[in-house]
């Protein structure tokens, strides 16, 4: 109804005919008794649908040995299971059991990528079970380090004030030496170092070519992080970005708003059965105004990337006059996106807990 009250006829009339095939497959093919009692012994802890789709749509894994998803039960074993081996068994066993049984109740939660991840993804890279970081933007590193996490899953927050994307050298210019050759490896450590190796080598005033074919297709599953491959096309075109980027500031040094299209161009590769799954957000000198309009006009036309991060001014040390402000706010309401806000750093360290 919703879809034809839009117009989507066709969307409409395509899901309307998925619906009764699938249900006459149910027919044909019904749920082994053990399995429909074990989904309906967790199902009762669902107050609302709801949150049972947000579940099985976000954090319940596919169980390969068992060829199903988990049920809300086995996913907080897996959750609670993980927690009892990285607090190696300290707490009493009534403890576990009352953390435990809040989890099922929906009483209290863990992290939520500690839900999705905990296991073997946790136990091979344990940023999944983060959800955000930050950085900033002054070195190579800060690049690879920003692939790395998003395709964690975990957000990235970076700075690209001026003085941080100073300490980047000149870029040389382009020494016309046949280019270097890499053959990237299937793995998540593979793409990074490919990253590493590109930027390393333009900065140099060389070129690199890339060899993906060992990448796996776009749709093939991943089994320990869960999800499907992306292919070797984001990657290609984060790479083909990045050298376009560097390349044309051959002779000079990179200003803040190429550091911040590089972050959000590598924001772009962390994609998982096609779908986007980097959240960033970049701060910014309150007085560059190339930062400050980024996303005025029609900058998605050749700027797409600019959508993957939220943008922030810092309010500079010096303090912001009354007029200044309401001019800041006044801008963000003209723009219609709420954009760029106003972050404090000082006002941040006031208000973090003591370490």
């Amino acid at each position: 109804m919703v879809l034809q009250a839009a117009g989507e006829y066709e969307a409409a009339k395509r899901y309307i005919l998925y619906r009764a095939e699938h249900a006459k497959q149910r027919k044909e093919r019904p749920i082994p008794e053990p399995i429909r009692a074990a989904f309906a012994e967790s199902d009762r802890y669902f107050p609302t649908q709801l949150q049972k789709f947000q579940f099985y749509d976000k954090y319940s894994r596919f169980n390969y040995e068992l060829g199903r998803r988990e049920t809300w039960i086995e996913t907080v074993t897996r959750a609670l299971d993980y927690l009892h081996e990285l607090s190696e068994g300290r707490l009493p066993a009534e403890t576990y059991e009352r953390v435990r049984r809040g989890m099922l109740e929906m009483r209290a939660m863990p992290s939520m990528r500690l839900l999705a991840m905990a296991g073997a993804a946790a136990r091979r890279n344990n940023v999944t079970i983060y959800n955000c970081s930050y950085q900033p933007v002054e070195s190579i590193d800060s690049f690879v380090e920003a692939l790395i996490i998003s395709m964690s899953g975990c957000g990235v927050g970076y700075s690209v004030e001026s003085q941080y994307v100073e300490n980047f050298p000149r870029i040389r210019r382009q020494s016309g030496h046949a280019p270097k050759f890499t053959v990237v490896e299937d793995s998540g450590e593979g793409w990074a170092e490919a990253l590493r190796a590109g930027l390393q080598t333009w900065f140099e005033g060389g070129d690199m070519r890339f060899d993906l074919s060992q990448l796996r297709p776009a749709g093939a599953p991943l089994r320990t992080k869960g999800g499907r491959a992306s292919g070797p096309e984001p990657l290609r075109q984060m790479l083909d970005f990045l050298r376009a980027r560097i390349l044309a500031r051959q002779g000079s040094f990179l200003r803040s708003i190429d550091a911040h299209d590089m972050m959000c161009a590598v924001g772009n590769a962390a994609v998982s059965g096609g779908m986007r799954r980097t959240a960033m957000i970049s701060l910014f000198d309150y007085d560059d105004g190339e930062m400050r309009n980024c996303k005025n006009g029609d900058f998605e036309r050749d700027n797409s990337q600019r959508w993957n991060a939220n943008n922030s001014a810092v309010w500079p040390e010096r303090g912001l006059t009354q007029i200044e402000i309401m001019r800041q706010l006044l801008e963000m309401a003209e723009g219609q996106r709420g954009e760029p806000g106003i972050f404090s750093r000082q006002a941040a360290n006031n208000t973090k807990p003591e370490r």
